[in-house]
């Protein structure tokens, strides 16, 4: 059986759970989404993982699944969001995941961290006022990672 873990991030969480599952699931592939060029027929498992911005998916992250969708709801899928507002993970699935998807694929929120080392000055900014964190911190949810790669 063959697993492909597609993702994408731009600072380096999503990044990290993706290599976490790469390292814990057996016969995977890891890529980002917007360099995949493949075939996912050769696929029997994928995952797709995304960070979450002001409550929304990434763009490139989305546009894949919508492309690929017929091909995906034919596959055993496993969904990781990546972000530090577990309260709002209902309202992100019902916003960029349609009733099938749902039903089909495992979609789980996994935790989420803030590395400012990797933020421009706006965005250090824009985290700091709206969060309480003033430092790079992570909290991934190690069960949720684990549930995702058994």
């Amino acid at each position: 059986m063959k697993t492909l873990i597609l993702y994408y991030s731009k600072h380096g969480v999503t990044k990290k759970v993706a290599r976490l599952l790469n390292s814990q699931i057996v016969d995977s592939e890891l890529s980002l989404v917007t360099e995949f060029d493949g075939d996912l027929d050769e696929f029997d498992d994928i995952y797709l993982g995304s960070p979450t911005y002001m409550g929304k998916l990434n763009k490139e992250f989305i546009s894949f699944i919508n492309k690929n969708r017929d091909a995906l709801l034919n596959k055993d899928v496993k969904v990781f969001v990546v972000g530090m507002a577990p309260e709002n993970f209902p309202v992100l699935l019902e916003s960029h995941f349609d009733k099938e998807m749902q039903e089909k694929w495992m979609i789980r929120h996994v935790g989420g961290g803030y590395n400012f080392n990797s933020m421009n000055f706006i965005e250090r900014f824009v985290v700091k006022r709206v969060s309480k964190y003033k430092e790079s911190t992570e909290q991934l949810n190690d069960a949720a990672i684990k549930e995702l790669a058994q």
